[in-house]
């Protein structure tokens, strides 16, 4: 005979009861012996006495009411009930009517293989374990699987866009840089930013803020004719080759002199000292390796096209004052990279420049000067 101790009372454990002892006479055509313990607030006692009696090792199966376990939950805590094919719906009724359904979060399907393959069914080669809480305020840590070698070289690079209405921030890529370090349990080995624009002196304050990252940044920008692209593409790859998000260019303006001038006025100087294309729009590689010789070596100005000045920028709108631009056709021209203008004294200004490239590219930078005196 099949033995199975039963330790509870009221409408449960009866029902409990009656399940097993059909699940044993249809599926083992044996006789059970039912050990029925009502007194279950002495559960080591009872075990005890039964060992006492002789039945070690002769228990085929062991149930405790279900309720006894919920009140010895923590309002925080988790059930965790391992069954199989067998009795799993009938038990999935008994722990909704005392958890509440309400408080069951999933049904964890555990498949494994082994053993042969049956000839009138499909095989029963899974276990399922159902999860409960006992409130809504339940600890649960999130469970993550180390991808292989094969995923890990094929996925290196988060990506982040940003919203079309707003520049991204230096800070807002420092966080992003920051989760992509432990994101999905792995960490990324890069993070690509999309953004329709950046923040003035987005580069320096970058720099700040990205001290001991452990991941590369690489801001691109998103090409502010993209909608005309969608329009005319028909397909997914007639996008593609028209779509290029380019890395977004290196800009960095030099400090501002003043000198004094007519009239409690000062003249303020102030020039582009380094202006950097990464990513050079261009087929072949013989011109792209010339183009940088000639802005390295010689004059990073031929690759811009316009560049404005604000020389009292209010925080929100660019207001340009003076502009120089590069033209076209014979009347081309390098543009200067150094900027005049007379402003009056008495106060701190905060100069403000864009930057326009011949490729389409724009880049922006602030810069303060002191004028308080005379």
């Amino acid at each position: 005979a099949i033995s199975v101790l039963i330790f509870g009372i009221g409408s449960f454990a009866a029902a409990i009861e009656t399940i097993i002892a059909s699940l044993v006479e249809r599926e083992h055509n044996r006789l059970m012996e039912l050990i029925r313990v009502k007194k279950t607030g002495h559960i080591q006692l009872a075990m005890q006495a039964l060992l006492a009696q002789g039945y070690d090792g002769k228990i085929n199966l062991i149930y405790i009411d279900p309720p006894l376990m919920r009140k010895l939950l923590a309002d925080n805590g988790s059930i965790y009930v391992h069954l199989d094919w067998h009795v799993g719906h009938y038990v999935k009724v008994i722990m909704d009517e005392i958890f509440g359904m309400e408080n069951f979060r999933n049904e964890i399907v555990w498949c494994y293989r082994g053993g042969g393959v049956p000839k009138k069914t499909f095989a029963r080669k899974h276990d399922i374990i159902l999860f409960y809480s006992k409130t809504d305020s339940l600890i649960f840590n999130p469970q993550y699987i180390p991808y292989s070698d094969a995923t890990d070289e094929g996925i290196k690079a988060l990506v982040y866009v940003g919203y079309p209405d707003r520049p991204v921030t230096a800070k807002k890529a420092v966080e992003i840089a920051r989760l992509a370090e432990s994101r999905d349990g792995r960490g990324y080995k890069k993070v690509i930013i999309l953004a329709w624009d950046y923040e003035y002196n987005f580069d320096a304050n970058f720099s700040e803020g990205a001290r001991n990252l452990q991941v590369e940044v690489e801001p691109r920008v998103i090409p502010s004719d993209i909608y005309e692209y969608l329009k005319t593409s028909k397909t997914e790859d007639d996008l593609y080759e028209k779509v290029v998000f380019h890395q977004k260019p290196y800009f960095k303006l030099s400090k501002p002199s003043a000198r004094p001038y007519e009239n409690r006025k000062h003249e303020v100087t102030i020039g582009i000292e380094r202006y950097v294309l990464s990513d050079l729009p261009l087929a072949k590689e013989k011109d792209i390796a010339e183009l940088n010789a000639i802005a390295i070596k010689d004059n990073f100005a031929i690759s811009i096209d316009y560049w404005a000045v604000d020389w009292d920028f209010d925080g929100h709108t660019f207001r340009s004052r003076w502009q120089d631009f590069r033209g076209k056709g014979r009347k081309a021209k390098t543009v200067t990279t150094k900027s005049k203008f007379i402003l009056e004294a008495g106060k701190e200004y905060e100069i403000a420049v864009r930057v326009v490239d011949v490729f389409g590219n724009d880049a922006s930078a602030t810069v303060k000067v002191n004028l308080g005196g005379e």
